[in-house]
C-alpha cells in the first residue's frame, strides 16, 4: 500500500479500516500521480466524515441518556461546576498575582534593597548614594519615602499623601511621563511636582495645560512638570501603593544628611547578568564599609536584604495562593473521583443495556467511547458553569481580596484563565472517563451469565469502594487543614492585645511642614491645644497624644545604651506619649508611674519602659530608677534618662509578640502627632465634632484621619480571615462532595442487595442487624480513608506552618476533631441507605426482580 493512502486510512474509524482497508490498498495499486492523490482525498473526507457521524450520534444519544438519569446528570454537573470554579476563581488570583509580568520596564532585573536584615528596615539616602556609587553588580538606585501634606487653595483644607523621590527614582523603574516630565537630578531640592492621572482628572479636568500650574501644599507652593502615566503604582515591600504626587528630596535636609534615619524605600536595577546573591554580597560589602567608616550612625541589626521586585511586592501572599492552588486541586480529584464512582455505579446499573449492546456486536471501545462522550457531556456543562460560578466567586470576594493582596485590580477571567479552564474539563473527562475502560474486560460476560440475581458483585465494586476510600482520604487533608486555619484565626482574634480596643478610635493629624510647626515649641504647643479641645467633646472619656500606637504603622526606633552595658547596635521603638496615655488605652502601670504634665521640656528627661524592655535588659521588670541614654536619628547627641515607671506590653501587630518599648514625655520630644481617643459608648459621633475642634485650633490643617480600634484589629487580621473563609469554603465542598459518594455507593449497594436483605429477614435476621450491617460497611470505608487522610494531611499542613498562629500543623485537637466530624457525617449520609435497607420487606423483596 502505497504511504499516502496508508496515512488517509488513519484518518477513518479502525472498525473501518479492519473491514475494508486490505480492499482499498488492492483497488490503490494502480493508482498514481493525480488519481493516487485523488484516492487518498477520497478516503481522507470518508474518514473525517465517518468520525462527525459517530461524534453526533454519540452526542446525541449522550444526551438522551443523561436526560432520563436527571438525578445523575444534575450531581455530576454540580460537582464539576463547583470544583472547576474553585479552580478557575483561584487560577485567576494566582495568574494576576503571580504570573503577570510586573507593569516596569524589566522587572525581572529589579530587586527591592535595605541596610537591615528584612526590608521594613529600609534604608537611609546616604547609604542608598554609596551603594549606587560603590556597587559593581547594580546599574541604578531609586529611593521613596512617604510625605502625608495639606492641600490648600482648593476649598476647605484636605489631607493629600504624596512620595518624596530621588533623582533615579524614574529611571530605576523606566517610568515614561504621560504629559511633560518626570523628576531628574535637576529637581533636587526645588518646588517641581510630579501628578497621578487621577489627581490630575480630579483637581484639573484633564486639562493639557496644566503644566506649570501650581498645588499649594504645607503653605508652600509646587510647581507641576509632568502627569504620571495612567495606573502606575509606586512599588513597596508588600505591595503596589497609589498616592497622589512625586516631590524631589532635597539632599541638603536633615533627613537626607542622616544615616541614623532609615526611612527610605530601596529599589535597585541589577546589572545584565547580575543575579540577586551577587547583588546582595556586593550590597553588603558596600554597607559594611560604611558601617566601620561611621560606627557611630549604624545602629540596631546590620546587614542587608536583597529580595526579588515580585517576591518582595507580593511577600507571603505567594505561599496563601500556592497553598490554596493544591487546595482547590484536591477539591478537583475528589470531584472526579466522586464523578467516577457514580458513574460506575450507573454503568452497574445499566447492566443488561451494555450487555445486549455487546452480544448484538458493540466493540468494547465503542461502548467505552458512548461513556466518554456522556462524560464529557457533563465536564462541559459543568466547566460551563463552573466559569459563571468563578466570576460570581470573584466579585464576592473582591472586597476581602482588594485590600489583601497587591495587583487585584489584574485579576479577571482572560484568555489565559479561560484556557486552563478548557483544560480542566479536559483532565477531567480524562480522569473520570478511562475508569470504565480499566474495569474487567470479562465483566460483560459474567453480567451476561448472572443477569437477573440480586447481590452487588456488579462491574467495579472494588473499584467503587477504593475509590470512595480516595475521596474521603483527600477530604479528610483539606478538613483537617481547614481546621488548622480556623483554629489558627481564633487563637489570633482572641490574643490579648496589652489595651482594651473597644470604644477607643486612632487620629492622625498631618501638620504642615512650615516655620509654624518646625518649632518643637510650637509643636507642644499645638498638642496641649488640641488636646483640651478633644477632651472638651462630650462623650469622650479620655484622649492622648503619641507618636507610635499600637497598631498605627508608625515606628520610630532609637539608639539607646545602659549605662556599664555599651552595646552599639541596639535600637528600641521610641514612642513620645502625652500624660494620660497608658490611663486612655486601659494598658497597667506595673511599677512606679506614668508620664505627667509635670514632665516638660525643662524638667529631667525621663521614661517609662515595658514590661518586654525590662526583662530583655535588666531581668525583671523592677526597672524604675535604672538609667538609659537615647539617641535622636538627627544627631548623635545622647540623652540620659531615668526610668520612672514600667507599663503593660502592648502589641503593634495581633501576629507578633510584644516588643521592648520605650516611652518618652511629648514636651521632650516632640514630633508628628497621633491621637488616642476614647468614648463612654460605642457609636458616639464624633466625626464632625473632631474636624471642628481642629478647624478651630487652625484652619489650614486638614481633618485627622480616624479609624476605630474595632477596625483596626479586623484589618490586622484579615490575612488570617481571608485564608480561614477560603479553606473553610473547600473543605465544606470537599466534604459534602465525599459524602455524596458514600451515600450514592451505599445506596447502590442497598438497591443491589434488596433480594439478600430480604431473605436473611425472613429466615430470622432483624432489622438493626441489616441495619448495622450496612452501617459497618460505609465505617470500614471510611476508617480506611480517614487513616490515609491524616497521612496525608501530616505532609500538607507542614506547609501551613507559615500561616498558624499558636497552632502546630500536627494539632492533635484538630486532628481528633476532624476525624469525629468525618464519621459523625458518614453516619448521617449512610443512615438513610440503612434505614431503606431494614425497612425491605421479604414478600416484596422477593418480587423485586
Amino acid at each position: 500500500m502505497h504511504p499516502l493512502l496508508r496515512a488517509a486510512l488513519l484518518a477513518c474509524p479502525s472498525e473501518f479500516r479492519r473491514r475494508f482497508g486490505s480492499q482499498i490498498a488492492a483497488d490503490g495499486t494502480g493508482y498514481h500521480g493525480f488519481a493516487l492523490l485523488a484516492a487518498c482525498w477520497n478516503v481522507l473526507l470518508a474518514g473525517l466524515t465517518m468520525w462527525f457521524e459517530n461524534i453526533a450520534r454519540d452526542l446525541g444519544f449522550a444526551i438522551r441518556s443523561l436526560a432520563k438519569a436527571p438525578a445523575y446528570t444534575a450531581v455530576a454537573i454540580l460537582a464539576f461546576a463547583l470544583a472547576i470554579g474553585a479552580n478557575v476563581a483561584v487560577a485567576s488570583v494566582l495568574d494576576a498575582v503571580l504570573l503577570q509580568p510586573l507593569p516596569f520596564s524589566n522587572a525581572d532585573r529589579l530587586v527591592l534593597i535595605s541596610q537591615g536584615n528584612t526590608l521594613q528596615e529600609q534604608i537611609s539616602y546616604a547609604n542608598a548614594r554609596d551603594v549606587e556609587q560603590r556597587s559593581k553588580t547594580l546599574v541604578g538606585v531609586g529611593l521613596s519615602r512617604e510625605n502625608a501634606t495639606t492641600l490648600t487653595g482648593r476649598g476647605k483644607p484636605q489631607f493629600l499623601d504624596g512620595w518624596v523621590v530621588d533623582a533615579t527614582y524614574f529611571d530605576v523603574l523606566g517610568a515614561n511621563a504621560q504629559l511633560g516630565r518626570l523628576l531628574g537630578a535637576r529637581d533636587l531640592g526645588t518646588s517641581h511636582i510630579v501628578i497621578t492621572d487621577d489627581l490630575w482628572h480630579r483637581y484639573f479636568i484633564a486639562n493639557p495645560h496644566v503644566l506649570g500650574k501650581v498645588l499649594r501644599l504645607d503653605n508652600r507652593d509646587f510647581t507641576i512638570v509632568g502627569v504620571a502615566p495612567r495606573g502606575f503604582r509606586d512599588p513597596v515591600p508588600g505591595g503596589l501603593v497609589t498616592r497622589s504626587y512625586w516631590s524631589a528630596v532635597d539632599p541638603h535636609s536633615i533627613l537626607a544628611r542622616s544615616r541614623l534615619w532609615t526611612g527610605f524605600h530601596g529599589i535597585a536595577r541589577l546589572a545584565p547578568g547580575v543575579s540577586v546573591a551577587a547583588a546582595h554580597a556586593d550590597i553588603s560589602r558596600v554597607l559594611a564599609d560604611n558601617a566601620r567608616k561611621y560606627p557611630s550612625d549604624f545602629v540596631g541589626a546590620q546587614g542587608s536584604a536583597v529580595v526579588p521586585f515580585l517576591q518582595g511586592i507580593v511577600g507571603s501572599t505567594q505561599t496563601l495562593l500556592w497553598l490554596l492552588y493544591a487546595a482547590v486541586g484536591m477539591v478537583l480529584l475528589i470531584a472526579c473521583v466522586n464523578i467516577a464512582n457514580l458513574t460506575l455505579a450507573r454503568i452497574a446499573a445499566r447492566e443488561r443495556e451494555l450487555v445486549v449492546r455487546s452480544a448484538l456486536g458493540a466493540a468494547r471501545r465503542r461502548i467505552v467511547a458512548q461513556l466518554t462522550t456522556e462524560l464529557a457531556v457533563l465536564a462541559i456543562a459543568g466547566g460551563a458553569a463552573g466559569v459563571g460560578l468563578a466570576y460570581g466567586l470573584l466579585v464576592a470576594l473582591r472586597a476581602v481580596f482588594a485590600q489583601l493582596l497587591p495587583r487585584w485590580e489584574n485579576v479577571a477571567l482572560n484568555g489565559h484563565v479561560l484556557l486552563y479552564a478548557l483544560l480542566l474539563v479536559v483532565v477531567t473527562v480524562a480522569l473520570t472517563g478511562l475508569l470504565p475502560a480499566f474495569t474487567n474486560r470479562d465483566d460483560m460476560t459474567l453480567a451476561l451469565k448472572t443477569a437477573g440475581r440480586s447481590g452487588d458483585r456488579g462491574v467495579g465494586r472494588a473499584l467503587r469502594n477504593a475509590l470512595v476510600v480516595a475521596e474521603i482520604a483527600l477530604a479528610a487533608a483539606v478538613v483537617v487543614s481547614a481546621g488548622l486555619v480556623l483554629r489558627s484565626f481564633i487563637s489570633l482574634t482572641h490574643v490579648d492585645v496589652g489595651f482594651e480596643p473597644r470604644d477607643l478610635s486612632l487620629l492622625a493629624i498631618s501638620l504642615p511642614n512650615e516655620r509654624r510647626y518646625n518649632d518643637p515649641n510650637s509643636a507642644i504647643a499645638f498638642s496641649h491645644r488640641s488636646l483640651a479641645a478633644l477632651r472638651a467633646i462630650p462623650g469622650v472619656t479620655g484622649v492622648a497624644a503619641a507618636a507610635v500606637a499600637p497598631f498605627g504603622f508608625n515606628t520610630y526606633p532609637r539608639a539607646f545604651t545602659i549605662p556599664g552595658r555599651p552595646d552599639p547596635n541596639a535600637t528600641v521603638t521610641t514612642n513620645p506619649i502625652s500624660s494620660g496615655f497608658f490611663h486612655t488605652m486601659s494598658t497597667p502601670l506595673l511599677r512606679g508611674r506614668g508620664v505627667t504634665n509635670s514632665d516638660t521640656a525643662h524638667s529631667a528627661p525621663v521614661a517609662v519602659v515595658n514590661a518586654a524592655f525590662a526583662r530583655r535588659y535588666f531581668g525583671s521588670i523592677d526597672a524604675v530608677g535604672k538609667q538609659v541614654t537615647l539617641t535622636p536619628f538627627t544627631s548623635t547627641r545622647a540623652v540620659p534618662m531615668t526610668i520612672v515607671g514600667v507599663a503593660g506590653d502592648t502589641r503593634s501587630s495581633l501576629s507578633r509578640p510584644p516588643e521592648p518599648q520605650f516611652y518618652v514625655p511629648f514636651d521632650q520630644l516632640p514630633i508628628p502627632l497621633l491621637y488616642v481617643v476614647r468614648t463612654s459608648a460605642p457609636n458616639i459621633p464624633l466625626r464632625a465634632a473632631i474636624d471642628t475642634a481642629f478647624s478651630r485650633i487652625d484652619p489650614l490643617i486638614a481633618p485627622p484621619g480616624m479609624r476605630s480600634y474595632d477596625t483596626l484589629l479586623a484589618q490586622d487580621a484579615i490575612r488570617s480571615e481571608a485564608a480561614t473563609l477560603l479553606f473553610g469554603v473547600l473543605a465544606t465542598l470537599a466534604l459534602i462532595l465525599s459524602l455524596a459518594g458514600i451515600y450514592a455507593v451505599t445506596a447502590y449497594s442497598v438497591e443491589q442487595r434488596t433480594r439478600e436483605f430480604g431473605i436473611r429477614q425472613a429466615v430470622g435476621a432483624r432489622a438493626a442487624d441489616v441495619m448495622r450491617d450496612v452501617l459497618r460497611s460505609a465505617l470500614i470505608q471510611t476508617a480506611a480513608g480517614i487513616a490515609g487522610g491524616i497521612i496525608l494531611a501530616a505532609m500538607f499542613t507542614r506547609l501551613l506552618a507559615g500561616l498558624l498562629f499558636q497552632t502546630s500543623p500536627l494539632d492533635p485537637l484538630t486532628f481528633t476533631g476532624v476525624v469525629a466530624l468525618m464519621l459523625l457525617a458518614v453516619v448521617a449520609a449512610a443512615a438513610i441507605p440503612a434505614l431503606r435497607a431494614a425497612r425491605i420487606q421479604p414478600a416484596s423483596a422477593i418480587r423485586y426482580e
